[in-house]
């Protein structure tokens, strides 16, 4: 019975598949942890990643399995895949670029050993660029006044098992929120906290495009009536400017009127809860 799987979307990571094997294998002879398998989930990669893959499953059959996609579902879409092709009970859900440290891994998997809690590694900071630094900070600084738990730094690294593992399989899917889905089916959650490391191999296919698009569909989730809500201020604000026009109310009046409705606005979303 395999105790642990890590579950690794792969898109254009050829470069840096066979050093990551490598280090999960140290990482989990230094944590004693002997049942465990790597799932590659190749994202219909452009590059020899599959031809790599196939490559290791065939050296190390015991260790190293994989599923392949035909067209590109993105990063979440490939974790649900992961998800459902595995039969283990804990999921370490890890990138393929080797941004996360081995130190990182090894605490992981220590404190997985210790406890059934969902085991979550939050970014303090990020070696990267500083519009990517940037845009990070907005992302989930906005979501957390939405998402109280979620950590500021965000996270895609975490260890999940038992029961919450099986509700975020049976819920995560290619246009989910990643992160709002592992906070909410997780009873009890941990952090640790990291830095993650320059990329040394292959270029991010995290474009602004896909991260606008994964923000979008993260307030649509955090937030349900949200679009409701909007049309619904839009219709008042013109219907406040045509009972202005029709009783000439004073503007101060009508900013107060405004005001009270952005106020019980934003009381109203405040109780919603993922």
């Amino acid at each position: 019975m395999i105790q642990l799987t890590f579950i690794i979307p792969v898109y254009n990571n050829a470069e840096s598949l066979a050093l990551l094997y490598s280090q999960l294998r140290i990482c989990c002879e230094n944590a004693d942890i002997s049942a465990w398998q790597i799932l590659f989930v190749n994202d219909a990669s452009k590059d020899n990643s599959l031809e790599i893959i196939q490559t290791l499953h065939k050296q190390f059959p015991q260790f190293i399995q994989f599923v392949s996609h035909s067209f590109n579902v993105g990063q979440v879409g490939a974790i649900a895949a992961g998800l459902k092709a595995t039969k283990s009970d804990s999921c370490f859900i890890l990138s393929a670029d080797l941004q996360e440290p081995v130190s990182l891994i090894e605490n992981m998997l220590v404190r997985y050993r210790r406890t059934s809690n969902t085991i979550i590694a939050t970014r303090i900071n990020r070696e990267e660029s500083f519009f990517r630094k940037i845009t990070s900070w907005v992302f989930y600084r906005s979501l957390k006044w939405a998402l109280p738990q979620l950590p500021v730094g965000g996270f895609d690294t975490f260890i999940i098992s038992g029961k919450a593992k099986e509700l975020l399989t049976k819920r995560l899917d290619a246009n989910r929120f990643l992160q709002a889905d592992v906070l909410s089916t997780a009873q009890e959650f941990e952090f640790i906290c990291y830095t993650r490391q320059f990329r040394q191999f292959g270029k991010s296919q995290w474009t602004f495009k896909k991260k606008l698009r994964y923000f979008m569909l993260a307030w649509i989730q955090v937030f349900p009536f949200l679009p409701l809500l909007i049309a619904g201020i839009a219709l008042l604000f013109v219907l406040l400017n045509y009972f202005v026009f029709l009783f000439s109310i004073s503007i101060t009046v009508f900013i107060y009127i405004l005001g009270a409705l952005l106020v019980t606005s934003t009381l109203y979303l405040r109780q919603f809860k993922i």
